[in-house]
């Protein structure tokens, strides 16, 4: 089976040509070969091998993966015939009939262990196995070899049944609200997207240092890597590192914190709270119903929702732009991705946006106060739009 990147098509290969149009069985490293049109490409492109008969043989021919118990087994006069089982966690055992006096040939131990480490297509092996076996004694050996599979069958469901449990906390909610009004939070990135904002009663923050330091009396800082604090009333806070730094902040300044943060449950926003961040942006992992639940199950005025963006996926160190020609990548299904670099950081940005301003209403009515916008590249107009979409919503 090989795929073509270009056209995201794929075929397998049943007639393989050498550059004389002739049959071949394979082509080595460097050589050319040629393969039937079916698919009608009419793209030059990447070419990737996703199969081959080799290949499948190496996987199937595999050892498979085994989970190593030891066992134990009591063959005495008078008593039950017991097998025990464990895998380091769960143990277990297994009772029935009882042996008999052996009137030619006793079982021996040999005959034991080669039955009972017949685990045949089970996951088990067993790796070490004990034996008490009393004198003279006999048993069938087609009793043994059920008795094994008896025994690892419970071994099985117990396994099964098996759910990690969750391990809880338990904490004093310090639940907290106020009699805030509605609040719109706007992250922008250009000049052109601050002046759309600032028509409308919205605090606006920027992560771009630029644009920062020409309006810092109009405009608060989004706090990111290589970002000094400085001593300002309003800040965004980006990461769980950020939070060290507001001991050196005045008392009086307001701290929103972004959803980069991965805030999902009520015990997160309760925590921050704690640490006296004013505004807590929820993750947009989270769906609608979701979030409405969260905010009746934890009604506070600090919670935020991100209505509108595109959302930050990944930071790295790794230049992606070293020759400065690439501000985006794009994947085989032709989505872009833009690269933003803060300081020696690269962020890939997803190329969908979250919008969600459609739901403002259901959200306001849920107990929200305040909602969130961040730009990226919209224009003056689009900014615009979508303000005066949500300020009619709300």
């Amino acid at each position: 089976m090989i795929r073509f990147v270009e056209e995201n098509k794929a075929m397998t290969v049943n007639f393989l040509y050498d550059k004389n149009h002739k049959l071949i069985n394979c082509a080595k490293k460097g050589t050319i070969a040629f393969v039937d049109n079916f698919l009608e490409l009419t793209k030059n492109g990447e070419v990737r091998k996703v199969s081959s008969y080799l290949l499948n043989e190496e996987i199937r021919t595999l050892p498979k993966r085994k989970i190593h118990i030891d066992a134990k087994i009591l063959i005495k006069s008078g008593q039950k015939i017991k097998i025990e089982v464990s895998d380091g966690i769960n143990k277990l055992s297994f009772e029935n009939g009882y042996p008999d006096k052996a009137k030619t040939r006793p079982i021996n131990k040999e005959d034991i262990i080669k039955q009972i480490k017949k685990t045949g297509n089970t996951i088990y092996e067993i790796d070490k196995l004990d034996i008490d076996l009393g004198d003279g004694l006999f048993i069938n050996l087609k009793d043994l070899n059920e008795m094994r599979r008896d025994v690892l069958t419970k071994l099985d469901n117990v396994r099964m049944s098996n759910k990690t449990g969750i391990k809880e906390r338990d904490y004093e909610s310090t639940l907290k609200t106020d009699n805030r009004s509605i609040t719109v939070n706007v992250k922008v990135e250009t000049k052109m997207q601050y002046e759309a904002a600032r028509q409308y009663a919205c605090n606006i923050f920027t992560e771009n240092l630029e644009l920062y330091h020409s309006l810092k009396n109009e405009i608060y800082p989004v706090i990111k890597e290589g970002f000094q604090i400085p001593n300002f009333s309003k800040y965004m806070i980006c990461d769980y590192g950020a939070l060290g730094a507001l001991v050196n902040i005045k008392e009086s300044a307001i701290v929103h914190s972004d959803y980069m943060l991965n805030v999902t449950n009520s015990y997160s926003v309760n925590n921050l709270i704690n640490l006296n961040v004013n505004t807590i942006c929820l993750s947009p992992e989270l769906k609608t119903d979701q979030i409405i639940d969260l905010v009746n199950s934890y009604n506070s005025s600090y919670i935020e929702v991100l209505l509108y963006g595109k959302i930050e996926l990944m930071k790295m160190k790794y230049d992606l732009n070293s020759d400065n020609s690439n501000t985006s990548l794009i994947d085989r299904n032709n989505k872009k991705y833009f690269i933003k670099r803060v300081k020696d950081i690269y962020y890939l940005i997803s190329s969908d946006n979250v919008d969600l301003v459609n739901d403002a209403l259901k959200f306001k009515e849920a107990g929200v106060k305040n909602f969130r916008l961040d730009f990226y590249d919209e224009t003056y107009e689009e900014c615009d739009r979508i303000l005066k979409k949500l300020c009619n919503k709300i």
